[in-house]
């Protein structure tokens, strides 16, 4: 496929009106969560025949911001959930948390 044809397909899914339902399973969140964050006007939406359609485009919009709300949250660099600091931190916590608790 040549580059002409991959930018038309990639601006024609931008374009692509998707369900509630389509929506929320490309983010594999809960129908309230993504109704939620349309009636708080995080992510846009059209009407067509009184029934809620949302651009792709919104999506990547919405995932866009909340990237960069993240990282800046976070000095500017994505967390890293996995670093072997914080898993220790955890661990002890759990230790300390339990060290009344008697196993048989």
């Amino acid at each position: 496929m040549d580059k002409g044809n991959e930018n038309f397909i990639e601006c024609y899914n931008g374009l692509k009106l998707l369900s509630i339902n389509e929506a929320r399973n490309i983010f594999s969140i809960r129908h309230e969560t993504l109704t939620k964050l349309i009636e708080e006007k995080k992510i846009g939406y059209i009407v067509i025949e009184e029934k809620i359609k949302i651009p792709f485009w919104c999506l990547k919009e919405f995932q866009k911001e909340q990237i960069k709300i993240s990282a800046n949250q976070n000095n500017g660099k994505a967390k890293d959930h996995f670093n072997l600091n914080s898993i220790q931190e955890e661990i002890d916590y759990i230790i300390n948390q339990n060290k009344n608790c008697i196993y048989n």
